[in-house]
C-alpha cells in the first residue's frame, strides 16, 4: 500500500521501483486499464524488468475477485472505524485508520491457507500486541532442552582423563591368560 498524490505513469513507476527494491521483482503485475498502466512508459518499465503485465477490465469484479474482496473488507472496516469515531472515539487520520485496518487484515489467518497473508508474504510470523503477551514457544523449548541437558550431564559419569605412561588396572573378563 502506498499513498500516491499523482496517478501519472512516472509516479506509479517511482512507487513500484521502491517496492521492487524492498521485495524483489514480481513475476506478474495485474492492473486495470488506467492511463498510467497502459502508457508506453509503464509497459516499457515492466518489460525492462522482465515483469509480465495482465490488464483486466475495470469495474469487472469477477476478473479480479481477490482484490475486490479485499477492497470490500477494508471499506467495511473503515466504516466501522468511522462509526466508532462518531461515537466519541479518538480522532485519527485516514492514513492511520487505513494502516490499522491493513495491519489487522494482514495478520488474520486466511480460512483456506490457515496462515496470515503477512506470513505467506514474509515467510515468518509478524509480531503483534497479542503475540507479545503470549509466551515465546521457541524460547520455552530451548530453555526446557537446556534444563534437560544440564540434568543429564549431572547424572552422567565423567570420564577420567589419562595421559601416556599413567598406570592403570585392567580386568580380564574373557577368562584367558594375561600376558
Amino acid at each position: 500500500m502506498a499513498h500516491i498524490r499523482s496517478t501519472t505513469a512516472q509516479s506509479t513507476i517511482d512507487q513500484m521501483r521502491l517496492w521492487f527494491a524492498a521485495y524483489g521483482l514480481p513475476e506478474e503485475v495485474i492492473s486495470d486499464n488506467g492511463r498510467q498502466f497502459i502508457s508506453q512508459e509503464f509497459t516499457d518499465f515492466l518489460k525492462q524488468n522482465g515483469v509480465k503485465q495482465t490488464l483486466v477490465p475495470p469495474y469487472h469484479p469477477s476478473s479480479n475477485g481477490a482484490a475486490e474482496r479485499t477492497v470490500q473488507i477494508l471499506k467495511r472496516a473503515l466504516r466501522k472505524h468511522a462509526e466508532k469515531m462518531r461515537r466519541g472515539g479518538k480522532k485519527r487520520s485516514l492514513k492511520h485508520q487505513l494502516a490499522n485496518c491493513l495491519f489487522q487484515f494482514r495478520n488474520t489467518p486466511h480460512s483456506v491457507t490457515g496462515v496470515t497473508p503477512l506470513e505467506l508474504f514474509l515467510k515468518r510470523k509478524a509480531l503483534t500486541k497479542l503475540s507479545i503477551l503470549l509466551p515465546n514457544m521457541e524460547e520455552h523449548i530451548q530453555n526446557q532442552q537446556g534444563r534437560q541437558q544440564r540434568q543429564h550431564d549431572k547424572s552422567h559419569v565423567k570420564l577420567r582423563e589419562l595421559s601416556p605412561r599413567d598406570s592403570v588396572n585392567v580386568r580380564n573378563t574373557r577368562g584367558g591368560m594375561e600376558k
